[in-house]
C-alpha cells in the first residue's frame, strides 16, 4: 500500500514479489530529475534522482536494496556507485556484514565486496556510525548494521546519524543530517569590446599566428592549443577584461543604525540554521527574528522622522530634508520628480512655488503612503506641517 503525502513527490520501484521496493521522498518545492533504471541481476533494485540547484548546485540521491548479502561482488558495487556523479549520497538495506561497520555479525560476500570499493575508490565515505542496529530480528531480537549511508569526499561526514522511533517495522528509521557546501560563485568578467580596436585586434593576430609558422602545423591537438593561446593573449592586450559591476546596488537607509544591523544578523543566523535544519523550532525561531527584525526597522525610522521634525527650522536645508523623505519612503526618483513637478512661470513668486511643492508633497503622502501602510504616521505628517511653517515669509 502506498501512502500519498501531498508535500512530497514520489518516485518509486516495487519488488516484483509484492513485498516491499525502494523509494525516495522529495519536497514539492524540490526540483529533480530522476537518473536512469539500472537492471542488475539477484534482484537488486536501484534508484535515483538528481537534486538540482540545491546550494547552486547538484546533488545525486541513490536507494538500493539488496535482497541477499551473498549475491553481489565489488563490480555490482561498482556499477551502482558510478551512477553518480558530483555530490552524491548512496544509502539502503545491503544485508552486508563488515568489521568496518559492525562487529554484531561475521563477514559475508556483500560485506567484502563494499569494503573492497571503498579501498579503491577514495572518493567515496562510509557514513553509518560503527554497531549502529538499524534492524533487529523479529525472532530473536538481535540487532545487525545492514542499513548503510556512503557519501562523497565533497560532501564529509554528517553532522548526525542516528535511529529514530519503532515504525512497526523490523527496520529501524536511520536520520542524517547533511551539511552540503555552498558552491562559491564569483563575479565573472567581461571584456572590454571596443569597436576602435578591432583592426589592430586581427593584424596582431594574424602576426602572432604567422610568427609561430601556424599553417605548418601537422599537430590538430599542437594547432588548437595554438591558436586558442593566441585569441586569449591578443584578447587579453587590447580588450582587457575588467569585473562586471554587480546589478544590485545597495538602497540609501539613512535610517538605518547599529540596533538594525544587529537584528539584520540575527536573522540572517536563523535562516542559516533554519536552511542547515529545517525543524519547527528552527522555523519559530527565525520567524521571531524576522518579526524582531521587522520591529526594530519600523522604529528606527520613526524615531528618524521625529529627529528630523524637532531638527526642521527655517535655516535647515531643504535639499538633504526632501532626499531623507524620499529615502524613507521608498520613491523613486522619477516618480518623485513626476509630484514635485509644479509649473513656475516667471510671474510666481518663489514663496509660492515653495508653498506648493509642500502641499503636494503633503497631498501625496496622505493619499498614497498612508493608504499603502493602512495608517497614517503622525510623525510624518507633523513633519510635513513643520516644513510649511518654516518655508513662510
Amino acid at each position: 500500500m502506498l501512502r500519498k503525502l501531498s508535500s512530497y513527490s514520489l518516485i518509486c520501484q516495487n519488488r516484483p514479489d509484492g513485498y516491499g521496493g525502494v523509494a525516495i521522498l522529495v519536497k514539492n518545492h524540490i526540483q529533480y530529475s530522476p537518473l536512469p533504471d539500472l537492471t542488475l541481476d539477484h534482484n537488486i533494485q536501484v534508484l535515483g534522482i538528481r537534486v538540482s540547484n540545491l546550494f547552486r548546485r547538484e546533488v545525486t540521491v541513490i536507494s538500493v536494496y539488496c535482497p541477499s548479502g551473498n549475491n553481489y561482488n565489488a563490480e555490482l558495487i561498482a556499477k551502482i556507485f558510478n551512477q553518480c556523479s558530483g555530490p552524491s549520497i548512496v544509502c539502503g538495506d545491503f544485508n552486508a556484514h563488515h568489521r568496518l561497520w559492525t562487529n554484531l555479525h561475521d563477514e559475508n560476500q556483500g560485506g567484502r565486496a563494499i569494503f573492497d570499493f571503498l579501498c579503491e575508490d577514495p572518493n567515496w565515505i562510509l557514513a553509518t556510525p560503527h554497531n549502529l542496529v538499524t534492524r533487529r530480528c523479529p525472532r530473536s531480537s538481535v540487532g545487525s548494521t545492514i542499513d548503510l549511508t556512503f557519501t562523497t569526499s565533497d560532501i564529509g561526514l554528517p553532522q548526525h546519524v542516528g535511529t529514530g522511533p519503532f515504525w512497526n517495522s523490523d527496520h529501524i528509521p536511520v536520520f542524517i543530517s547533511l551539511t552540503i557546501p555552498r558552491l562559491t560563485v564569483f563575479n565573472s568578467k567581461i571584456w572590454a569590446l571596443k569597436d576602435s580596436k578591432w583592426k589592430i585586434w586581427n593584424e596582431s593576430i594574424n602576426n602572432t599566428l604567422i610568427s609561430e609558422n601556424f599553417k605548418n602545423t601537422n599537430n590538430p591537438s599542437a594547432a588548437y592549443e595554438m591558436f586558442k593561446n593566441t585569441i586569449l593573449n591578443v584578447s587579453k592586450t587590447h580588450f582587457s577584461p575588467k569585473a562586471q559591476p554587480s546589478p544590485r546596488q545597495e538602497k540609501r537607509r539613512p535610517w538605518w543604525n547599529t540596533e538594525c544591523s544587529k537584528a539584520a544578523a540575527e536573522c540572517r543566523r536563523a535562516y542559516g540554521k533554519w536552511i542547515a535544519l529545517p525543524s519547527p523550532a528552527n522555523k519559530q525561531n527565525l520567524n521571531k527574528m524576522d518579526a524582531r527584525l521587522k520591529r526594530t526597522t519600523r522604529n528606527a525610522q520613526n524615531q528618524s522622522w521625529e529627529k528630523l521634525v524637532k531638527d526642521v527650522n527655517e535655516s535647515s536645508n531643504m535639499k538633504k530634508v526632501w532626499g531623507f523623505a524620499k529615502s524613507l519612503l521608498g520613491v523613486k526618483q522619477n516618480n518623485f520628480h513626476q509630484w514635485t513637478n509644479v509649473p513656475s512661470p516667471p510671474s510666481i513668486p518663489p514663496t509660492e512655488r515653495k508653498k506648493a511643492l509642500a502641499d503636494r508633497f503633503l497631498h501625496h503622502l496622505t493619499t498614497h503612503a498612508c493608504n499603502e501602510s493602512n495608517q497614517r504616521d503622525n510623525a510624518s505628517r507633523a513633519l510635513m506641517k513643520a516644513v510649511q511653517e518654516a518655508i513662510k515669509e
